[in-house]
């Protein structure tokens, strides 16, 4: 699956949507949370700028996938897949299954000052509100190893980073704070080289649909990716 780049020759984001379960072993993953309600399940994984949302309902399973990689991105069971610029709404209905899909996409390249204001805003967002998230370096994406498991989407023990397992639970990543904070680096670090880069995750769960809302911040490009998401099943 080919993903266009952009004008600085960086790959650009795009929004993928999947009729099936994504196998973990194709991501690096950095955080991970589980939420059951009623009659349908959401996981959603958190990558280095990026992530994946995996609805399930009855034996049915539907993945939003976010990314701006190319690498090892499977074509089997793909929906629709259309680049995050600017502003974009798509809506997809599963008539058979009786699951409806919704999503909000809008990006914004930020100058320095409004782009460190905004990551400082996230992350106090994040904290107030309990989202996923997880801050890194440009350094870690080549640092990341990718975790293994099986398509049903569970996590078990593998290498994590410094040699650190990952565990079964609702998180995990590689120094984990409250409210499903996750780092990798020290604030010093972050303080001395700017912000750095943040990826988070808010959930709302209701009765028969669950909405999710991320936030992807770039900073070598400035780059804000907001995406709002709802799965509703009938």
């Amino acid at each position: 699956m080919n993903v266009p780049g952009s004008a600085s020759g960086q790959l650009a984001h795009q929004t993928f949507l999947y009729r099936k379960a994504l196998h973990p072993e194709l991501f690096a993953l950095k955080a991970r949370r589980v939420v059951r309600h009623n009659d349908y399940e959401l996981e959603v994984w958190l990558t280095p700028g990026g992530h994946v949302a995996r609805f399930k309902h009855g034996t049915f399973c539907c993945c939003e996938l976010v990314t701006d990689s190319d690498d090892r991105l499977p074509v089997e069971g793909a929906v629709t897949g259309f680049p995050c610029s600017g502003e974009h709404e798509f809506e997809h209905r599963f008539v058979a299954e009786r699951v409806t899909y919704i999503v909000s996409v809008q990006t914004e390249t930020l100058s320095e000052n409004l782009y460190s204001a905004t990551y400082d805003e996230m992350t106090q967002f994040a904290k107030e509100t309990g989202a996923l998230v997880y801050a890194w370096s440009d350094s870690d994406r080549t640092a990341i190893r990718p975790m293994h498991d099986g398509l049903n989407g569970s996590c078990g023990v593998s290498a994590g980073l410094n040699g650190q397992p990952y565990m079964n639970g609702a998180e995990l990543g590689g120094r984990a704070g409250g409210n499903g904070w996750t780092t990798n680096g020290s604030s010093r670090h972050r303080a001395a080289r700017g912000p750095g880069n943040l990826s988070l995750v808010d959930i709302q769960k209701l009765s028969r649909e669950v909405h999710c809302q991320s936030y992807h911040l770039i900073e070598q490009s400035g780059l804000v990716l907001r995406t709002q998401t709802i799965f509703e099943h009938a």
